[in-house]
């Protein structure tokens, strides 16, 4: 394999996504962010990032069509999977030889292949939990609102060929790694790298004067945001507020939370894109965030929130309660308990200086989090023959 003049090893790193937009762009800028001080990266997405080598993959004419169509947009599975598969194949024509090749699932089946015919050694990556425990748990929660579920089957028919060819698989959480080892994946082959922090996610914040609940991420079933509103709703004082801070993708979803809006003033919907605004200034909002997904690879917006300050509350199917120490910086609660979810958020309000103590402990534990913790999980995934962090020695 070839290193690169600086004799730091060469990397190719390929996601259909652009970096810090959407969850996906916000993994890509985070991979790109803690591989670049010990690799040399070559990139292949859907928009440029600063520094770097970086192909931009042109959009697919077939999804561009399908998108003008109202009718065919409304199959956002299905525009998705084309889109991919068109990425893919672009990459797969083009990629180039280098130490190993680092990609988002769904979005490189035949660059896998093409990986492997150049002798580089391969890392998927999986933001989310293993495909089926997704869909298993989506469906039920689609099933409430009568909503369609985003994954196409055949999408999910190439992921486990992914996870077939991977030589490791990369997840984001302990949760995401259990949900692959119950489907019988090699416990060698599944990695745990936690997303790293950046300085932009812990800026200082201050509190609201009154209580104000936080939600942050798209207002789809998965997410679990209803049974938010539910616990809100047994527990919330007059002069608490929800804020949910995100879009709804679903007409079911978007009709349920129409209804709650002019039924209970105390809840606001702001459709904003927190990294586009600033997450000081939505994190500075909230007095708790809670993340009720029943199923969630990670949780980005559970790692800003506590580096600005912000206690949470987390459900143990959310990947990011890798990070939180129950009662020091926020709770843990079982998937789908309002009971739980509204006793927590009873506990916080009733005592504002909890509160703020769980909140300096969540800035803290990122913090003082090491630099290096990024890289030293990341190494595990790579063949002795790579070397990180230019000190010489093999991940």
């Amino acid at each position: 394999m070839t290193a690169s003049p600086s004799n730091r090893p060469r990397a190719v790193v390929a996601a259909n996504a652009v970096p810090l937009d959407g969850g996906q762009g916000v993994n890509l800028f985070q991979i790109l962010a803690g591989l670049a001080p010990s690799a040399a990266l070559e990139v292949f997405a859907a928009g440029p990032r600063t520094g770097g080598t970086t192909h931009v993959v042109p959009r697919s004419r077939v999804a561009s069509m399908i998108s003008r169509v109202p009718v065919l947009r409304r199959a956002r599975g299905r525009v998705a999977m084309t889109e991919d598969v068109h990425f893919d194949s672009w990459v797969a024509r083009r990629l180039p030889p280098a130490e190993w090749f680092h990609a988002l699932t769904g979005q490189c089946l035949k660059s896998l292949e093409a990986a492997r015919a150049l002798g580089m050694p391969t890392v998927l990556d999986v933001i989310t939990a293993h495909v089926d425990e997704f869909v298993q748990e989506g469906l039920k929660e689609c099933a409430v609102f009568r909503a369609p579920f985003a994954i196409h089957p055949r999408m999910r028919a190439r992921m486990h060929e992914e996870y077939a060819r991977a030589d490791r698989i990369r997840v984001m959480s302990s949760y995401a790694r259990r949900t692959f080892l119950a489907r019988g994946v090699a416990p060698d082959r599944v990695i745990v790298v936690n997303p790293p922090m950046t300085v932009e996610q812990r800026p200082e914040t201050r509190r609201p004067r009154k209580f104000c609940v936080g939600f942050v991420g798209t207002l789809e079933p998965w997410k679990g945001a209803h049974y938010l509103v539910d616990a809100f709703k047994r527990a919330a004082a007059t002069d608490w507020t929800l804020r949910l801070v995100g879009g709804t993708g679903s007409r079911g979803v978007a009709r349920y939370f129409r209804e709650i809006l002019r039924l209970d003033p105390r809840i606001v919907v702001a459709p904003a894109d927190v990294r586009r605004a600033g997450v000081e200034r939505a994190y500075g909002a909230f007095s708790v965030l809670v993340h009720p997904s029943v199923c969630d690879g990670f949780g980005q917006c559970v790692l800003e929130a506590m580096g600005c300050g912000v206690p949470v509350i987390v459900t143990d199917t959310t990947g990011a309660s890798d990070l939180v120490r129950h009662g020091r910086t926020g709770y843990i609660v079982p998937p789908r308990d309002r009971e739980a979810i509204a006793e927590c958020l009873q506990r916080l309000a009733a005592d504002p200086g909890l509160c703020e103590q769980m909140g300096r402990e969540a800035r803290a534990a990122t913090l003082s989090d090491p630099a290096d913790r990024f890289l030293h999980q990341y190494s595990t995934l790579l063949d002795s023959r790579v070397a990180l962090g230019g000190d010489g020695e093999a991940g």
